[in-house]
C-alpha cells in the first residue's frame, strides 16, 4: 500500500514524493525523541557516533517497515508495536488522499498528454481498494494465527529501556540476565541500584565456580562502576589482560613458526 501511495504522488514530481517521505520520517523522529527511544541500544561510547548511527538505523528501519511491513520492526527496540500499528492504519488514508490528488492533477489536458494516458477513477480506487483489502486480510489472518500472548505486541508502546529491564526480571538464568549489559547504559541506568544488588550478590560465586558460560566476553561487559568489591574487579580484569597476552604470545609464536618454515 505504501508503494501505491508513493507511485501516485510521484506523478506530480519527485519533489512531492520526497516531501511526503520526509514528513513521515520526520514524524517518526519526533515520536522517537519525545518517547525517549531515539538513541539506539548499541553500546557505543561516542555520543556523536551514537547519534549518527541512530539517525541512520531509525531511517532504515522506518523504510523497511513502510515498504515491506516486516513484523520484526514492531520490536520495542526498533519502531515499537504501537507505532507499527498506527503507521499501518494510516496507510489507507494516505493512499486514498494521493489517489484523489492524482485524479485532480490529471484533469488537466496538458498533463494527460504529457503522461500519455491516465487511469480512470474506477481503476485508481479499484486498485487501491484491492491492495488494502489484501493487506488487511493477511494482517488479520496473521494476528489470528499467532500465539495470544503476542497479540498485545501490536498495541504496546513500551520503551526500549522498559523492555530490557523486563527481560532481565523475567529471565530465569544468570547468563540471560547478564545480557542486559550488552545494551547501552541508557537502557538500564534507571534501574542501576537493582542491577548493582543482583550483580554483587552473584559475582563472587561466578568467579569462584567459573561456570562454562562465564567467559571472557561476559566478564568484559560487566560495568566497573557496578562492582563494589574492587579486589574482585581486579581479579576479573586481570584475567582479561592475561588472556589477551596469551593470545598475543600464541600469535607471535605462529608467526615465528611460519618464518622458520620458510
Amino acid at each position: 500500500a505504501k508503494v501505491a501511495a508513493c507511485a501516485l504522488c510521484s506523478v506530480e514530481g519527485s519533489t512531492v514524493l520526497l516531501t511526503y517521505i520526509s514528513i513521515e520520517v520526520g514524524i517518526m523522529y519526533i515520536y522517537k525523541v519525545s518517547s525517549g527511544n531515539f538513541l539506539y541500544w548499541w553500546s557505543i561510547k561516542s555520543l556523536r557516533l551514537r547519534v549518527t548511527s541512530s539517525l541512520l538505523i531509525r531511517l532504515v528501519m522506518k523504510l523497511i517497515m513502510d515498504f515491506t511491513g516486516m513484523m520484526f520492526t514492531r520490536h520495542p527496540l526498533e519502531m515499537g508495536g504501537g507505532f507499527y500499528s498506527l503507521n499501518l492504519a494510516l496507510t489507507p488514508i494516505v493512499c486514498l488522499y494521493f489517489g484523489s490528488r492524482y485524479l485532480e492533477y490529471t484533469l488537466d489536458s496538458s498533463v494527460r498528454e504529457e503522461l500519455n494516458g491516465v487511469y480512470t477513477p474506477l481503476q485508481v480506487y479499484g486498485s487501491i481498494g484491492s491492495i488494502l483489502v489484501l493487506q488487511m486480510f493477511t494482517f488479520i489472518l496473521f494476528v489470528c494465527l499467532i500465539k495470544p500472548s503476542y497479540k498485545s505486541t501490536f498495541t504496546n508502546f513500551q520503551s526500549g529501556s522498559d523492555f530490557c529491564i523486563e527481560c532481565f526480571r523475567f529471565a530465569k538464568k544468570d547468563v540471560a540476565k547478564l545480557k542486559i549489559f550488552c545494551k547501552h547504559k541508557s537502557m538500564w541506568s534507571d534501574h542501576e541500584s537493582e542491577l548493582r544488588r543482583w550483580l554483587n550478590d552473584n559475582l563472587q560465586g561466578w568467579v569462584q565456580n567459573e561456570p562454562e558460560w562465564f567467559d571472557d566476553h561476559k566478564r568484559a561487559i560487566i560495568p566497573d562502576e557496578l562492582v563494589d568489591d574492587q579486589k574482585l574487579l581486579l581479579n576479573i580484569r586481570g584475567r582479561e589482560v592475561k588472556t589477551i597476552q596469551q593470545r598475543r604470545r600464541s600469535s607471535v609464536g605462529l608467526v615465528q613458526e611460519e618464518m622458520f618454515d620458510k
